[in-house]
């Protein structure tokens, strides 16, 4: 399904374990009982001690991303880890990781990637932060599509032509094929017809 929502999903996920080479964990949409899209990388081994220890009901990771925003090393995350998962997840090569979290349009969202070589860089967790913050929007913030932006692509999706967009939004057919292709930049797309399929398919019209 994320490949249908975020361009270029497969280099995404390249991406995510170029910095989490153990693996990594995005949760989107997340509440206290399910997630929207969850998508867990971590080794399966670890994975299993992880369901049997019950860890989630004492993991700072989990605690911080539930309640907090930002992006931090998990060296750094001030919670105690009083039940040990930090020392547990090492024997699988979750030695060092970062977990980053944040609200977008009252949906919270988390990533975390762990890796078993060294602390990342701060040049790696800010572009990490970059990343995952453009997802975000894409996903829950319209792509920072404006309003006006918006109504273009309705327009379009309704088959309107750029002279009928105009007369129906009170605007010149000159400022339609402006919305139209900062639309089209913002969602990646190919052609007019292409940006009202990507959002559809991401129910911005809904």
């Amino acid at each position: 399904m994320l490949e249908q929502l975020i361009p270029n999903f497969r280099e995404v996920q390249d991406y995510l374990y170029s910095v989490g080479s153990t693996g990594w964990i995005l949760g989107l949409n997340v509440d206290f009982i399910n997630a929207e899209h969850l998508l867990n990388r971590f080794p399966e081994s670890w994975n299993k001690i992880y369901v049997e220890h019950n860890y989630i009901f004492r993991d700072p990771i989990v605690a911080w991303a539930s309640s907090r925003e930002g992006a931090l090393r998990w060296s750094e995350v001030p919670i105690d880890d009083i039940g040990g998962l930090f020392e547990a997840a090492r024997a699988y090569g979750l030695t060092y990781g970062a977990v980053l979290a944040k609200k977008v349009n009252g949906r919270r969202s988390f990533l975390t990637v762990a890796r078993n070589d060294r602390e990342l860089t701060d040049a790696e967790l800010a572009t990490l932060n970059v990343k995952f913050s453009s997802w975000l929007d894409i996903l829950y913030n319209f792509a920072t599509l404006t309003p006006g932006e918006l109504d273009v692509l309705k327009a379009q999706r309704d088959g309107m032509s750029y002279k009928e967009a105009a007369r129906a939004l009170g605007i010149s057919p000159a400022t339609v094929k402006v919305r139209l292709e900062r639309s089209k930049t913002k969602l990646g797309a190919a052609s007019a017809t292409n940006a009202v399929a990507i959002a559809m398919a991401r129910h911005y019209f809904d």
